[in-house]
């Protein structure tokens, strides 16, 4: 049961240290505890549950705030300071994406000189809740530390607007210790409720606070920078055959290693984290939005959306008769023509996915003399979808 003593000793941790820093609180929210929630994945075979804590309003989403805006420089940092590193071995050491837009990039250059040999595919089981928290510093301590040293600043200013290096302590910014600070009284303090009851979270990182995935991909890129800097030079080779890989939170992909990354996960992880391979045939894999196969030593690759898979309709676009404006409903099938013809290497599947989006948004209410005004629009706009339709009478579609 709630214990207001306790209550107001946590509250009281938590201004403490938000003065030290020199955050002034949220009051509306510094009386406020995240609360545990349990989300169904109603898509998976047999029934699981995804368990969030939700943190948009409580006594430490300005402090996540805070840390997610920091990590997000730092990210940054260590992506160029990869790619210098990279500029000088033709190594990768830096797999974070945000979107497919590098591996499809990749994907057309190997397909290019036919070098198209294995993709595979793997995934973190229940990563959030499976780092230890000395692990976790350690990592980040790290990450930060090479951050800075690399940046040349002392500081990191955080604003309403902008988050940037700076040296001198004006406005409110953050040193290296005082961000390691942050980072390691945030996830110390992960307080939740569960009807009545408070408890502390003491393992692993929290599921919905704002930092959350920014510190999971920092832990993880921890890892893999580690392990392929130490071997840069003992095992060039290994290195090298890792350089098409990619990372998307707790999503692995791997083009082209001949089965190298399945020999070093333990080296690079540990034991404390389970990855698994989702894929069954090196020659096909779903990754993002993208489904992807070799075919005579290329990559051809079409679009994949999983709720396909589900056992039940999806209502995946909004109704012609919502009081959503009509150049947003239009615009965005203008936007899904675009992504579907950079998606599918092979223009008639792209022709395919659009003509099949058409017929469901025409159910839904929408004009097809507007739908195709909007395609030949975008075909007029744009290279890659002129290139799709190339020769093709739009009356036809």
């Amino acid at each position: 049961m709630f214990n207001e003593s306790e209550q107001a000793t946590i509250i009281n941790n938590v201004k403490t240290f938000l003065h030290s820093i020199k955050v002034v609180e949220d009051s509306d929210n510094l009386n406020r505890f995240p609360f545990m929630q349990i989300i169904p994945k109603f898509h998976k075979p047999v029934l699981k549950f995804r368990t969030i804590i939700a943190s948009k309003n409580c006594i430490t989403t300005k402090l996540s705030r805070i840390i997610f805006l920091a990590t997000n420089l730092i990210e940054t940092r260590m992506k160029n300071y990869c790619s210098t590193i990279g500029a000088c071995t033709n190594l990768n050491l830096f797999w974070i994406i945000k979107n497919n837009e590098k591996i499809l990039t990749d994907l057309a250059r190997l397909s290019k000189n036919n070098r198209a040999q294995t993709i595979d595919t793997y995934d973190f089981t229940t990563l959030y809740t499976n780092i230890k928290h000395d692990d976790l510093f350690r990592a980040l301590q790290f990450v930060i530390s090479t951050a800075f040293s690399s940046s040349r600043f002392s500081r990191i200013r955080i604003s309403e607007y902008s988050t940037r290096w700076c040296t001198c302590d004006t406005g409110f910014s953050l040193s290296e210790q005082q961000l390691l600070q942050s980072i390691k009284f945030l996830v110390e303090n992960t307080w939740f409720t569960v009807g009545k009851h408070l408890f502390n979270q003491i393992i692993g990182i929290p599921m919905g606070t704002n930092c959350a995935p920014n510190l999971a991909n920092l832990f993880l890129f921890a890892l893999e920078f580690r392990f392929l800097k130490s071997n840069l030079r003992s095992d060039y080779a290994l290195c090298m055959s890792l350089k098409y890989t990619y990372r998307y939170l707790d999503d692995i992909t791997v083009i082209n290693c001949n089965n190298r990354f399945d020999q070093v996960i333990l080296d690079m992880y540990g034991n404390d984290l389970d990855l698994c391979k989702v894929n069954s045939v090196g020659s096909h894999a779903d990754v993002l939005d993208l489904s992807i196969s070799i075919v005579n030593k290329k990559f051809v690759s079409k679009l994949y959306d999983k709720r396909r898979d589900f056992n039940f309709t999806i209502n995946a676009f909004p109704f012609f008769a919502s009081n959503i404006s009509r150049s947003i409903l239009y615009g965005t099938f203008y936007a899904q023509v675009i992504r579907y013809c950079r998606i599918c290497s092979e223009p008639c599947d792209a022709i395919r996915e659009i003509i099949s989006l058409k017929q469901a948004l025409l159910m839904k209410g929408y004009e097809e003399v507007s739908l195709i005004s909007t395609l030949r629009k975008a075909i007029n706009k744009h290279v890659l979808v002129r290139t799709c339709f190339h020769g093709i009478d739009l009356s036809t579609l």
